[in-house]
This record gives structure tokens, C-alpha cells and sequence, in this order.
């Protein structure tokens, strides 16, 4: 555009690079770049390394957003984006959407992924207050280990289905998916 300065464009540039990797709510990774770490993490894992995804969604969001509005809602979501990424930075964590978060654990043992999990759960469980009161929040998640033979596709799908049985189950949970 006529009048704008070469850091202006630079600055927008860097914009939109960032809103097209980015989940605009919460500034996690979206779900096409979390999509693609997950791969490469596949791709590249070690035979004999752990590689896990998590998959984390609020119990009773539908209600949050139904009950107290969309701002509410919004408020949450960053509240606890930004709360799992401090909790635990060493994580690659996105929002697939709604109230959907993931996580890629990339190192570490079983007892490592069940000490990620409870983390999850206890990070999302808890008050957060919002203008039209507090709200308390559980989580379901899942912990999905690959194996050598699945894509992101097929851990994804197995992370989902597990994160319904710990809904299923009551939430406030995480369960164990069965590869």
C-alpha cells in the first residue's frame, strides 16, 4: 500500500506467518502444525525411544459456553493454554479446536508420560474466575503411545477414542489407550 514504510510490511508479514501457525484464541500451535510436529516426531523418533500424544478436552465445555457466553468460554481456553504450556514447557502442545488441546511427549519413560498426564488433569483442574463467577474445570485425556507402525492419523484417531472412554468413565481422568 501507498505510505507504508518496509517495517510495516515486515511487521505484517510476520503477522500473518504467525496467524497461519498459530490458533488465534490461544496462540498454541493450530492443528495443521501440530499435525505436521507430530509426523516429524514420528518420522524422526529413535526405534527405541518413547513417543506419546495426549489428548486433553474440558469436561462439560458445551455448558460453560451455553451458560455463561462464548467470552467465558474464550477465557478459559487461553486460561488454560497458557497454563499447560507453563506447567509444562518441555511439551509441544496445540488446539485441534473447541476444546480439544494435544501434546506430544517426545522423551522419557512410562512413568514420565503418567506424570505428564496427572499434570494435565491437575492444570485443568481447578477455578477460574470469570466475570460472571468462578467456574470449576476437569479434563478427560488420553496418553496414546506410537509404535513404529502408526502415523498421526492412527494416534490421533486412538488418542480420541481413549479420551472418550475417560469421558465415559466420569472425567476428571485420564486413561490409557489401547494400541
Amino acid at each position: 500500500a501507498v505510505g507504508t514504510s518496509a517495517f510495516q510490511r515486515r511487521r505484517l508479514s510476520d503477522e500473518t506467518t504467525y496467524l497461519a501457525r498459530h490458533d488465534a484464541l490461544t496462540g498454541l500451535h493450530n492443528r495443521a502444525v501440530f499435525g505436521d510436529r507430530l509426523t516429524a516426531a514420528i518420522d524422526g523418533r529413535h526405534p527405541s525411544g518413547l513417543l506419546a500424544v495426549l489428548y486433553c478436552d474440558l469436561d462439560g465445555f458445551k455448558g460453560v459456553n451455553d451458560r455463561h457466553g462464548h467470552e467465558v468460554g474464550d477465557l478459559v481456553l487461553r486460561s488454560l493454554a497458557v497454563s499447560l504450556s507453563e506447567s509444562l514447557p518441555e511439551c509441544t502442545f496445540g488446539r485441534l479446536g473447541g476444546d480439544e488441546f494435544v501434546c506430544v511427549v517426545h522423551e522419557g519413560t512410562i512413568h514420565d508420560l503418567e506424570r505428564i498426564a496427572d499434570v494435565v488433569c491437575m492444570t485443568s483442574r481447578r477455578t477460574v474466575d470469570t466475570p460472571r463467577g468462578p467456574l470449576r474445570l476437569s479434563s478427560s485425556v488420553s496418553v496414546t503411545g506410537i509404535n513404529a507402525s502408526m502415523d498421526r492419523t492412527v494416534a490421533l484417531r486412538l488418542a480420541d477414542e481413549a479420551m472418550y472412554r475417560a469421558k465415559r468413565s466420569g472425567g476428571n481422568s485420564w486413561v490409557l489407550a489401547e494400541t
